[in-house]
């Protein structure tokens, strides 16, 4: 009710699959998607993000990640200086880097703070993974190869 009225609005809708994501990446012991709805509709996603971003969800113990101090709950913006907008460019990033390479991390945290953190890579412990879901709605997982 407004101003004692009842009122029919009109509104649109977005069609949602679940949680919203389809697509599971690990590396270094990050656990990384897309933004998911509900982050994005805290109202701040940092410029540098397009076809939803790389968000840092979560950190595997005892992983690169977790040495090198990162923290979940933000998005990784670029991979030793290269913008990463999306999944697909994180990916093509990795790729390139041989085991136990340094690799300096962008990430753009909730609160609009930026850090660059920088972890030392283990593809034999800490290899680069993807979860991705099927049409018929089970997750496949598939391992990425890298240049080492």
């Amino acid at each position: 009710l407004r101003k004692s009225k009842e009122m029919t609005v009109d509104t649109d809708t977005e069609h949602m699959l679940g949680f919203g994501i389809d697509r599971v990446v690990f590396f270094g012991g990050l656990v990384l998607h897309e933004t998911f709805p509900a982050v994005r509709n805290l109202g701040y996603i940092p410029k540098e993000i397009s076809d939803g971003g790389v968000y840092l969800a979560g950190l595997s113990r005892g992983s690169p990640a977790m040495r090198g101090l990162l923290n979940a709950n933000g998005w990784l913006t670029k991979v030793k200086g290269v913008p990463t907008p999306n999944i697909d460019t994180f990916l093509e990033e990795i790729q390139k880097l041989s085991d136990r390479e340094y690799v300096n991390i962008e990430l753009h945290k909730l609160n609009g703070a930026v850090e660059v953190r920088s972890i030392q890579n283990d593809f034999h412990y800490f290899g680069a993974a993807q979860l991705v879901r099927a049409k018929d709605g089970h997750w496949e997982y598939e391992e990425i190869q890298t240049s080492s």
